[in-house]
């Protein structure tokens, strides 16, 4: 078996599909595609897909990864060719290539959140998400929730690696965030909460949309 690993994106009505809905989509892709992936053993065979860091319902991303097992060598333009036009509307492949980095090593996950307001223009909103989030600016504290546990306080600046904020050609802000993942992590979700909380209560709606995956030492997971 050749272990396989695809980067792909999911935009616009794909963002919609749940993880589980997306291992079933994968599958049926590959059936159709004709591509010799392994299928597991027993009662129901389905192709062996697997989802790294599976993200939000609702969250778009350009930085997707599953791997996958084929039982024949095929080069990766040749497996992108027949997987393409398997994929529902939404969803592309970006690269294939072999696997570098096993799924422990994920330390960080990049997202652009871009925050849509009332009565607050981008250009002054900007600035004062700089200074609450930068160094010296207030506890962001949030009650974040926990699978099968009770739910924790925590500051969400130490959840953070890296963050600053631009302007879209629309004029509204984007936050550039680097945030914890793998383990102990935190979902850009909790940040745009901490800054409603703390003063930006013009933020009425936000897109998230991943933008790369990187290793525990910064270097995009390969």
């Amino acid at each position: 078996m050749f272990e396989t690993r695809m980067r792909f994106s999911r935009q616009g009505p794909a963002r919609f599909i749940s993880h589980l809905d997306m291992m079933h989509t994968m599958q049926r892709a590959f059936a159709r595609s004709g591509l010799p992936v392994w299928f597991t053993e027993g009662f129901n065979p389905h192709a062996y897909v697997s989802l790294l860091l599976p993200l939000p319902t609702g969250f778009e991303s350009g930085y997707e990864i599953m791997d996958f097992r084929l039982t024949e060598q095929l080069l990766p333009g040749r497996i992108a060719d027949m997987l393409s036009p398997a994929l529902p509307p939404g969803i592309a492949v970006k690269e294939i290539y072999l696997p570098e980095m096993g799924p422990r090593d994920i330390g960080f996950a990049g997202f652009d959140v871009t925050l849509y307001t009332e009565g607050e223009e981008g250009a002054a909103l900007a600035p004062r998400i700089d200074q609450l989030l930068g160094a010296g600016g207030p506890l962001m504290t949030v009650k974040k929730a926990r699978p099968s546990k009770p739910a924790e306080n925590v500051d969400v600046r130490d959840f953070i690696a890296s963050c600053g904020t631009d302007l879209n050609p629309e004029g509204l802000a984007v936050i550039k965030l680097v945030l914890a993942a793998g383990g102990r992590s935190l979902s850009p979700v909790y940040v745009v909460q901490a800054l409603k909380e703390r003063g930006a209560d013009r933020i009425v709606a936000a897109k998230y949309t991943r933008t790369a995956i990187f290793d525990r030492n910064g270097a995009l997971f390969r």
